[in-house]
Protein backbone atom coordinates (compact mmCIF):
# COMPACT_ATOMS: atom_id res chain seq x y z
CA UNK A 1 0.00 0.00 0.00
CA UNK A 2 1.20 3.86 -0.64
CA UNK A 3 2.17 5.77 2.09
CA UNK A 4 -0.01 8.49 0.94
CA UNK A 5 2.36 11.56 1.39
CA UNK A 6 3.65 10.70 4.37
CA UNK A 7 7.51 9.01 4.84
CA UNK A 8 8.68 6.11 6.01
CA UNK A 9 10.75 5.71 8.84
CA UNK A 10 11.87 2.60 9.08
CA UNK A 11 15.01 3.36 11.50
CA UNK A 12 12.95 5.44 13.62
CA UNK A 13 11.39 4.33 16.86
CA UNK A 14 9.68 7.46 18.05
CA UNK A 15 6.73 9.76 16.81
CA UNK A 16 5.06 12.59 16.95
CA UNK A 17 1.39 11.47 15.56
CA UNK A 18 -1.26 13.65 14.66
CA UNK A 19 -4.84 12.26 13.39
CA UNK A 20 -8.11 13.89 13.05
CA UNK A 21 -11.73 12.79 12.64
CA UNK A 22 -13.44 12.68 9.37
CA UNK A 23 -14.92 16.29 8.63
CA UNK A 24 -13.69 17.42 11.77
CA UNK A 25 -16.34 16.10 13.60
CA UNK A 26 -16.25 16.90 17.58
CA UNK A 27 -16.06 13.04 18.70
CA UNK A 28 -13.92 13.72 21.41
CA UNK A 29 -16.10 16.32 23.09
CA UNK A 30 -17.96 13.33 24.30
CA UNK A 31 -16.11 11.51 27.46
CA UNK A 32 -17.76 8.48 26.36
CA UNK A 33 -15.70 8.57 23.03
CA UNK A 34 -12.63 9.63 24.54
CA UNK A 35 -12.77 6.66 27.62
CA UNK A 36 -13.02 4.32 23.82
CA UNK A 37 -10.12 6.17 22.61
CA UNK A 38 -8.00 5.74 25.52
CA UNK A 39 -9.54 1.59 26.34
CA UNK A 40 -8.23 1.29 22.92
CA UNK A 41 -4.53 2.65 23.63
CA UNK A 42 -4.27 0.75 26.25
CA UNK A 43 -5.48 -2.59 24.44
CA UNK A 44 -3.16 -2.04 21.74
CA UNK A 45 -0.01 -0.86 24.23
CA UNK A 46 -0.39 -4.51 25.43
CA UNK A 47 -0.14 -5.96 22.43
CA UNK A 48 2.41 -3.91 20.49
CA UNK A 49 4.20 -3.10 23.80
CA UNK A 50 5.04 0.74 22.52
CA UNK A 51 5.83 3.47 25.27
CA UNK A 52 3.58 6.50 25.62
CA UNK A 53 6.02 9.65 26.63
CA UNK A 54 2.35 11.57 26.02
CA UNK A 55 -0.79 12.22 24.87
CA UNK A 56 -3.63 15.36 24.47
CA UNK A 57 -7.32 14.53 23.13
CA UNK A 58 -8.72 17.39 21.42
CA UNK A 59 -12.70 17.64 20.13
CA UNK A 60 -11.73 16.69 16.78
CA UNK A 61 -8.20 15.18 17.03
CA UNK A 62 -5.47 13.99 18.94
CA UNK A 63 -1.83 13.95 19.19
CA UNK A 64 0.99 11.85 20.65
CA UNK A 65 4.80 10.63 21.51
CA UNK A 66 4.93 6.85 21.09
CA UNK A 67 7.99 4.83 20.73
CA UNK A 68 7.19 1.69 19.06
CA UNK A 69 9.40 -1.56 19.07
CA UNK A 70 9.67 -2.05 15.37
CA UNK A 71 9.97 -6.03 15.77
CA UNK A 72 6.63 -6.54 17.26
CA UNK A 73 4.49 -3.51 15.14
CA UNK A 74 5.37 -0.72 13.08
CA UNK A 75 3.69 2.73 13.69
CA UNK A 76 1.90 1.66 10.95
CA UNK A 77 0.40 -1.41 12.38
CA UNK A 78 -0.20 0.81 15.42
CA UNK A 79 -1.86 2.96 14.10
CA UNK A 80 -3.90 1.15 11.65
CA UNK A 81 -5.42 -1.23 14.72
CA UNK A 82 -6.09 1.56 16.74
CA UNK A 83 -7.74 3.53 14.24
CA UNK A 84 -9.78 0.50 12.60
CA UNK A 85 -11.18 -0.54 15.91
CA UNK A 86 -11.91 2.77 17.62
CA UNK A 87 -13.89 3.82 14.58
CA UNK A 88 -15.88 0.34 15.12
CA UNK A 89 -17.13 1.62 18.79
CA UNK A 90 -17.75 5.12 17.25
CA UNK A 91 -21.51 5.22 16.20
CA UNK A 92 -23.50 8.17 16.01
CA UNK A 93 -26.70 8.89 14.46
CA UNK A 94 -26.16 9.86 10.98
CA UNK A 95 -23.02 7.68 10.35
CA UNK A 96 -19.69 5.94 11.82
CA UNK A 97 -16.81 7.93 12.55
CA UNK A 98 -13.71 7.09 10.68
CA UNK A 99 -10.15 8.78 10.73
CA UNK A 100 -8.48 10.72 8.36
CA UNK A 101 -5.44 12.33 7.84
CA UNK A 102 -2.61 10.62 10.05
CA UNK A 103 1.03 12.05 9.92
CA UNK A 104 3.57 11.11 12.38
CA UNK A 105 7.26 12.35 12.84
CA UNK A 106 10.28 10.83 13.50
CA UNK A 107 11.63 12.05 16.91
Amino acid sequence: MGLRGRSSFSDETTYFVTTTVVGFAPVFREDCYCDILVRNIRHYQQRYRFNIFGYVIMPTHFHWIVEVQPAIGTISDVMRDLKKYSARNYCLDDHSILYVNTHWYDG
